[in-house]
């Protein structure tokens, strides 16, 4: 079933309805709206989200390192013949191998932490590009601007990008509108006081007989276009 098209609804269970006056966005823990007129920009770019940290992919390295170095060794009958090469080739291998693995997680994962505080204090971020092209969610961050500061952001799948331009052209149409509604509201609300000050400074020529009846009534129709 199609979408109202004031109604959008993301996989991320953000909802975004353009009502008449204002836009509203309903998540799972707030409800935010934002009268059109309020709103001052609407921004979006692609983004990454690490699925975790640099410390967490060097925990990561090193749990998974001694994990597989514990399961090597699970079929060795004679560990300590095996690490003096005086067991079966098999046990030899599997041992050596069990260490080499364990000692190259702890090596890749000290590498990982070393450069993570190195990165921090020589302001670089090698690391940092290393997780996000391998170990993060390419995402589009959206950003509605609010003229009281509190800016809505949230998160879009990279295959909703058109509907996530779809909000931006209902945006600009919204905001368009809305602004040519008060414009026209002000204009008439000052023809309005303009006839209102026109007819009084008018009645009040007819009161002090600076002008007639007949004159009174022809200028009274051109003032109120009829």
């Amino acid at each position: 079933m199609d979408e109202p098209k004031n109604i959008f609804c993301f996989k991320s269970g953000l909802k975004i309805t353009f009502q008449e006056d204002e836009l509203v966005v309903n998540t799972s823990s707030y409800n935010i709206s934002i009268n059109y007129i309020n709103i001052v920009n609407y921004t979006y770019s692609n983004v990454y989200l690490p699925r975790f940290s640099q410390i967490g992919l060097a925990t990561r390295i090193l749990v998974f390192g001694w994990i597989s170095s514990i399961i090597i060794l699970l079929p060795v009958n004679d560990e300590w013949g095996a690490l003096f090469f005086t067991a079966s080739s098999t046990d030899i291998f599997l041992i050596w191998l069990s260490i080499a693995i364990g000692v190259c997680a702890f090596l890749v994962a000290g590498f990982v932490f070393f450069g993570f505080v190195f990165s921090a204090f020589m302001g670089i971020s090698f690391l940092n590009r290393f997780i996000e092209r391998y170990f993060s969610d390419k995402r589009i961050l959206a950003v509605i601007g609010n003229k009281s500061g509190k800016n809505i952001q949230f998160y879009a799948l990279n295959e909703e990008v058109s509907k996530v331009k779809s909000v931006d052209e209902e945006i600009t149409v919204r905001k368009k509108i809305t602004i040519e509604n008060n414009e026209l509201s002000t204009k008439n609300s000052q023809m309005g006081n303009d006839f209102h000050s026109s007819l009084k400074k008018l009645n009040e020529l007819l009161l002090y007989n600076i002008i007639n009846q007949e004159e009174f009534d022809l200028k009274k129709k051109q003032i109120l276009g009829l």
